[in-house]
């Protein structure tokens, strides 16, 4: 006599999961938005925008544009975010790092809450490494 064991996978652990593809070709910005500097709320929200681009076959990341984060410079800032979709909330962090700052972005992105839409916050922790023309205005 013996002993038969079935087991199975399936997709059934993803059911429910919100697909990050939800964050593309939308300019984040304004109401139901939190830009947090360096543990500072800033006033400045509504200068700055974010949008979120596919990384080609990789599904947990994406490409992250900021744009408005300087406020004396039109340069953009571009980084590869780790995405982790939730059942009702995508989670993002990435990092860069060159010879004049490191700066750490993290946040969580809400599609729909309740009647007010999409809410989106982002968290940037910003180490100057040398002198730059990174130094945004909090007020």
């Amino acid at each position: 006599m013996g002993i038969l064991v079935f087991a199975s996978c399936s997709d059934d652990d993803n059911a429910g999961v919100m697909s990050s593809k939800v964050m593309l070709n939308q300019e984040l910005v304004a109401s139901n938005y939190s830009f947090i500097w360096n543990g500072v709320t800033s006033p400045r929200k509504d200068d700055v925008k974010a949008k979120f681009e596919v990384v080609e076959g990789d599904s947990t990341k994406m490409k992250m544009t900021i744009s408005g984060i300087v406020p004396s410079s039109d340069d953009d800032i571009q980084l590869v975010v780790d995405v982790l979709p939730q059942a009702d909330e995508i989670q993002y962090q990435g990092k860069v790092e060159n010879s004049d700052y490191d700066m750490t972005v993290s946040g969580v992105y809400f599609p729909s809450r309740s009647s007010v839409g999409h809410y989106f916050k982002l968290k940037v922790v910003y180490n100057v490494v040398k002198e730059a023309l990174l130094k945004p205005i909090l007020c």
